[in-house]
């Protein structure tokens, strides 16, 4: 019998009041597993944004200019 029958046929036995305590609980434990998973994947999207980040600085080579890229002259 897997956890999941094992808790359905032990919520079957309790009135009805508790039977929404234990899915009230369940849903605090759905919402927390969820809520830890989107920090774990804001996580993971923040390491890769500054790993990039710092792979483009490494990468960046200074670029110079001279007076043809310029637009305007000013005088």
């Amino acid at each position: 019998m897997t956890t999941a029958e094992k808790i359905h046929q032990k919520v079957n036995q309790l009135p009805i009041f508790f039977q929404e305590q234990v899915l009230d609980f369940v849903e605090v434990l759905v919402n927390k597993t969820e809520l830890e998973k989107g920090r774990q994947e804001e996580l993971e999207w923040s390491k890769i944004s500054i790993s990039s980040l710092f792979n483009e600085i490494e990468n960046d080579e200074e670029q110079e200019y001279d007076e043809s890229d310029l637009i305007e002259k000013w005088l």
